[in-house]
């Protein structure tokens, strides 16, 4: 069985990652304890729900926020190149809402991984 597969157009630069490592630094506290109050559980969708199972916080690699010809894009990417956000043909209109959309999907992620007890 061949396990490659083809990266979709909208995979983001090298710079994105580096700046998505960064982005991920600074939200992350705020993240954190919005999730450990609770915020963002009943938003969380029922894939996040089954990663939350798998993966722990040490397993988040980048919050990525990006644009491509079709429109904004934001993302929180996985160790191993998994990313969950976003919706390739719903792109956003402003950076501004990506990144809103990529923090709300930490948040619902680390509320996911807090619940079960996995935090590392």
């Amino acid at each position: 069985m061949d396990n490659t597969f083809t990266v979709p157009s909208t995979a983001p630069s090298g710079d994105v990652v580096r700046q998505g490592r960064r982005l991920l630094r600074d939200l992350l506290p705020a993240c954190r304890a919005e999730a450990q109050r609770g915020g963002g559980l009943a938003t969380g969708s029922p894939l996040g729900e089954a990663l939350a199972g798998r993966l722990t916080e040490a397993d988040v690699e980048a919050v990525l926020v990006y644009r491509t010809a079709r429109g904004w894009y934001g993302d929180v990417a996985f160790k191993g190149g998994l990313s969950i956000g976003t919706p390739v043909d719903e792109p956003l209109a402003t950076r501004a809402e990506a990144e809103a959309a990529a923090r709300s999907t930490l948040v619902a992620f680390l509320g996911g991984v807090y619940t079960r007890g996995r935090t590392n």
